[in-house]
């Protein structure tokens, strides 16, 4: 989850400046020659707009636009200072970032089609291609077969043919002449053109053998695709047609030093950790790539730090786990990345390196390109957190896209499934539960109340905390049960018996009271008592101190123990204090050794000498 938040941590605080910044308004003028020759757009809602000035006011982040219509077409557009503003795709389209745009005045000249020419457009599959005038930015009305269509000669000099599959377009010819096609291919438009666009790829299948050197098997590729289609390749055969696109990626771990496509060798010029190529003109033929790969050699790095639950920490941009003391870090020499952040509960309050036996302080610095042998020491401080609540996560496996919880700060918690105290500043937390198998199925209960996350339909929840509070959530149950607990008493009530749930509820009646999904809970009562638990048909073993006695459980149905509690004091054992001011006695009376043996005793109250001694 780091690694989301590192990649939007600036995403957010630009749209922190956007929200607060929105109430500021602008005024811009737009000068229009001809209102029926454009649709004005102001936030995607069309505007009424007349010919000379149209003054518009709007809150900053606002979309402009201005397109021309059917038969028009916009020759120029330009500020109030003169400058001619710059179109996209023929229209303009412009967001308001600035008050410094106030008062801005546009001018839009236009002008009225005179589609005097005419060419011959044929295509196979008007579904596979899109066809656009330039100047216009007119997109042609296609349909499968043969069409004539008109155009200005002055504005709409170029027809613009781009590939609308995950395709190229198979091939274009002009006066029966082919020209080379690449995804967008413009054409000169002149009288009486006829152009041809076929879509369709002939049927020619290819087998592509993969070959690695000796020491090196398929397990380096990390995928193929074919056209953008996952592609097996654990058997270094790829089954493809003719005029695919195939790309062979690579694991990081591995250097890729050469290739050859059917036995010619290829240029490394921009290789960045895939091969692509198209075989062309193969039908029915195999032919083989061959890859000079080798593992890249593994190389290490000590990261030193004091408390690593006051950092976060990556490796190449995914979250790793640090121990207290020495961490030897694996990496390959492909310029790996390590970084070490603020943690929700900590922070760095110094940094060092040290390479090549020196040392320097680069407090502040949170991404280092590691090398071999170096020394990172991270020294950390803990934050005041003065407060904490109970957060019980169950499902946290099944939120693959984002599992955590982070403060305001986007700083992370480490949360693991189960029980988790969090420790926290006033302030805003962000609970994030994402996942293809958990969407529609999370819920998130706060003090035994459902909330629902911060949007409609979505799978992080924004909530202020208070001390003390239990924040239970569940990924994959979006109505968790909710289970009965009972003590049953029998006979009387002895040494103040209390239950907790969540760790931190304490039951205002022990004896009876409901817990939601799976629950820890606690009894205790005071340890000069005899206290007998039974689960069923189950004695539960109590952990006895000084000055109590309990257990715990974790409650996952209906549940009901049985109490029995009995007085713990002396007067009710009988020891001849004559003969036995050195022997030692259990609460029952039977002697089980002598005052020397008290420190092999089990943990517990005995009776020496007439007076109560507990072993600890």
């Amino acid at each position: 989850m780091k690694r989301i938040y590192l990649v939007i941590v600036a995403l957010f605080a630009t749209i922190v400046a956007m929200t607060a910044s929105a109430q500021e308004e602008i005024s811009i003028t737009l000068v229009i020659d001809n209102p029926d020759a454009v649709t004005v757009n102001i936030s995607s809602q069309k505007q009424e707009i007349v010919a000379g000035n149209n003054v518009f006011t709007f809150g900053l982040y606002t979309q402009l636009e201005v397109r021309p219509n059917s038969n028009y077409a916009i020759t120029s557009i330009t500020d109030k200072d003169g400058n001619v503003v710059s179109l996209n795709d023929y229209y303009l389209s412009k967001y308001f970032y600035s008050t410094d745009d106030n008062g801005q005045i546009y001018t839009v000249s236009t002008k009225e089609l005179n589609r005097i020419c005419s060419f011959v457009l044929v295509v196979r599959d008007a579904d596979k291609v899109k066809a656009t005038f330039s100047g216009s930015g007119e997109v042609l009305p296609l349909v499968s077969g043969s069409g004539t269509f008109a155009f200005d000669p002055e504005i709409e000099r170029e027809l613009i043919l781009t590939s609308t599959s995950t395709k190229k377009i198979f091939q274009i010819t002009v006066n029966d002449e082919p020209i080379t096609v690449e995804w967008t291919n413009r054409i000169n438009l002149s009288e009486g053109l006829t152009i041809v666009v076929d879509t369709e790829y002939p049927d020619m299948p290819c087998n592509i053998t993969i070959q690695l050197p000796e020491e090196i098997d398929y397990s380096c590729i990390q995928s193929v695709t074919v056209d953008g289609r996952e592609n097996g390749h654990d058997s270094g055969l790829i089954c493809c047609q003719a005029y695919d696109e195939v790309s062979i990626s690579f694991k990081p771990e591995y250097e890729v030093k050469g290739y050859s496509f059917d036995g010619v060798e290829q240029s490394m010029e921009g290789f960045t950790g895939s091969i692509n190529f198209t075989p062309i003109d193969l039908p029915s033929r195999d032919f083989i790539v061959y890859v000079d790969i080798q593992l890249r050699p593994t190389l290490y790095a000590t990261v030193i730090v004091d408390n690593p639950d006051n950092v976060c920490a990556t490796l190449q941009y995914d979250p790793i786990s640090l121990n207290a003391g020495e961490n030897v870090i694996e990496f390959k020499s492909n310029a790996s990345t390590f970084s070490v952040s603020d943690s929700a509960i900590g922070k760095v309050s110094k940094l060092t390196k040290t390479s090549n036996g020196e040392e320097t302080d680069i407090t502040g610095t949170y991404f280092i390109t590691l090398e071999d042998g170096m020394i990172l020491n991270v020294e950390t401080t803990a934050k005041d957190l003065p407060n904490s609540f109970v957060l019980y996560v169950e499902g946290s496996e099944a939120c693959d896209n984002a599992f955590g919880l982070s403060n305001s700060d986007w700083e992370e918690y480490k949360v693991a499934e189960g029980y988790n105290i969090i420790p926290f500043n006033d302030g805003e937390l962000k609970l994030s539960l994402s996942g293809e198998t958990v969407d529609g199925n999370q819920s998130v209960w706060i003090n035994y109340e459902q909330v629902g996350p911060k949007t409609e339909g979505g799978n992080y929840w924004k909530f202020t905390p208070s001390d003390g509070d239990v924040v239970k959530a569940f990924a994959l149950n979006p109505t968790p049960d909710t289970y009965q607990v009972t003590f049953n008493v029998d006979g009387d009530e002895m040494g103040n018996p209390m239950t907790i749930k969540d760790k931190v509820v304490s039951n205002e009646n022990w004896k009876s009271f409901t817990v939601l999904g799976s629950t820890e809970i606690q009894f205790s009562c005071d340890a000069d008592v005899l206290a007998e638990v039974r689960h069923g048909e189950e004695l539960i073993e109590l952990t006895k101190t000084e000055d109590s006695q309990s257990f715990l459980f974790t409650v996952t149905k209906n549940t009901s123990f049985d109490v029995k509690f009995e007085d713990a004091g002396v007067e009710n054992v009988f020891i001849n204090q004559e003969s036995d001011n050195d022997n030692v006695y259990n609460l029952q009376g039977i002697r089980i050794g002598k005052r020397s043996d008290l420190n092999s005793l089990p943990q517990g109250l005995y009776i020496v000498g007439n007076k109560k001694v507990t072993v600890k």
